[in-house]
């Protein structure tokens, strides 16, 4: 449970850097803009890796063919 709380400090820490409410160099706030825009970046990839291959991971987990 206390990580979870640990967590949940930390992305609100996060969002206080990304909107300027918090005290910090800006080069915490310059990497604290490219870490957001690699997780957004990487979540895309993956939404685009699923779509393409939604047919493989359906027949991977059914076991049938529909091709």
């Amino acid at each position: 449970m206390m990580v979870l709380v640990r967590l949940i400090d930390v992305v609100v820490t996060l969002l206080r850097i990304l909107g300027g409410t918090y005290p910090a160099p800006a080069w915490v706030r310059a990497l604290a803009w490219v870490a957001l825009a690699s997780l957004v970046l990487f979540g895309l990839g993956v939404a685009v890796f699923v779509v393409v291959h939604l047919l493989d991971i359906i027949e991977a987990i059914t076991g049938e063919t529909y091709r």
